[in-house]
């Protein structure tokens, strides 16, 4: 972005680590971002599925656990002062 000169008004960023954030927003706070939206959510999200999915009969359900990104943000670009 930075090469190219084409800075865009905002972008939307998806975290695995703290660390990631931590890092990246120190980057784009340099470019003249600054945070507009934050939200943070659990690492694991957990869905049922029924005993009767895949044509086998009789099976228990049973419950799917996956990671996912902990924390969104979405950054805007502040103006340019004079």
């Amino acid at each position: 972005m930075v090469r190219s000169g084409h800075l865009p008004t905002t972008i939307e960023r998806s975290y695995w680590r703290d660390a990631d954030y931590a890092s990246d927003a120190a980057r784009l706070e340099a470019l003249g971002y600054a945070v507009a939206s934050e939200a943070e959510n659990d690492p694991y999200v957990t869905a049922s599925v029924p005993p009767d999915v895949g044509g086998v009969q009789g099976q228990p359900g049973r419950t799917i656990r996956r990671r996912v990104p902990i924390i969104h943000v979405i950054y805007e670009r502040r103006p340019a002062s004079a």
